[in-house]
């Protein structure tokens, strides 16, 4: 499981002192198999909290994950280091620059001050060089300039492992529905693709063939031999379709995903439970391949109506007309 824990705002301030963040960590009560995440939205702040802050995270024998959504600045590029794994939203900053300071006192006690930004400077430098595996002199030169990197830059020059865009998401719920769909048509599609040329479907019971009384009852298939298929064509595709059962399965999986990932409403559930019964209209409607009856697995009367397909989505379609009209109003 992934617990995560938020740096929002400045280090060293509320709960984001070395103190708040211990005892919040300590309130996650983390189990051997889980993940900390350590979300981040930091301008930087207290440079000592910082480091308290970045040596409790190393101390976790967890796999650790820095997540940065608008910005790690200052101390805070720091304390992502401390991560396993850093990775940065499509839309967010890291800044790196040199510790500073308000000093007033006397000579000694500034030249006191100055040895102590100095040596700050320095692990940050043995930090930042040890992650990214840059020059030192090269981070030495960022941090004298205050160097701002976008998410590129940042993984380019090695300070993150991964950029989250926009469409990979998974909170993103139309790339989600989207994402849904398309396996569930991977699953359909595929297996029918395989088969011969779809005819037409068969809407009107009266289309259908008429049946001779006279003719002769067609003959039993001669016994196969074990493990083998009657009248198997040994040149002919093999073709595994897709049953309501593995449909059904396959829905539950999505909406199981769904549910993980906190995305789920009750419209969206709603859409998705009405799929099987427009998935089994579909098949019974129009999969029928060429000369052969009905798919195997689909619903063995062939000749439902179209109309049954209309009147049980009519609800659907309305509903989905009816947020696409509200949508235009509101643009």
């Amino acid at each position: 499981m992934v617990k995560k824990i938020f740096l929002d705002g400045e280090i060293g301030l509320g709960i984001n002192t070395a103190e708040g963040f211990n005892q919040r960590l300590k309130a996650l009560n983390l189990q051997e198999d889980d993940v900390l995440m350590i979300v981040v939205d930091s301008p930087g702040g207290s440079v000592f909290d910082g480091f308290k802050i970045f040596n409790s995270i190393i101390d976790v024998p967890n796999k650790k994950i820095a997540k940065v959504t608008s910005m790690a600045a200052s101390i805070a590029s720091l304390i992502v280091m401390a991560a396993d794994e850093i990775e940065m939203n499509e839309v967010s900053l890291f800044m790196i620059h040199k510790s500073s300071s308000f000093v007033a006192g006397n000579a000694d006690q500034i030249k006191q001050q100055t040895g102590a930004l100095i040596a700050i400077d320095e692990a940050m430098t043995d930090t930042f060089q040890n992650r990214t595996g840059q020059e030192r002199e090269q981070i030495e030169a960022w941090l004298s300039d205050e160097t701002w990197f976008t998410p590129a830059e940042a993984l380019e020059f090695g300070f993150i492992d991964r950029i989250n865009s926009i469409n990979q998401n998974p909170n993103n719920m139309s790339k989600k529905k989207i994402d849904a769909f398309k396996a569930i048509m991977a699953r359909l599609v595929g297996p029918v693709a395989n088969a011969e040329p779809i005819l037409e479907p068969i809407n009107d019971p009266a289309a259908a063939p008429a049946v001779d009384p006279t003719a002769a009852a067609p003959t039993e298939p001669a016994a196969a031999e074990p493990g083998t298929e009657p009248n198997a064509d040994p040149n002919a595709p093999a073709v595994e379709f897709v049953t309501m059962e593995m449909f059904q399965a396959f829905k539950d999986e999505v909406l199981a995903a769904l549910a993980e990932l906190g995305v789920m409403t009750e419209e969206t559930q709603a859409e998705i439970e009405e799929l099987p019964a427009t998935i089994e209209d579909v098949i019974t409607a129009k999969f029928t391949t060429k000369g052969k009856g009905p798919v195997a697995g689909a619903s063995a009367n062939v000749n439902t109506p179209a109309a049954s397909y209309e009147d049980r989505h009519k609800s659907f379609r309305d509903r989905q007309k009816a947020r696409e009209e509200a949508t235009r109003i509101k643009n």
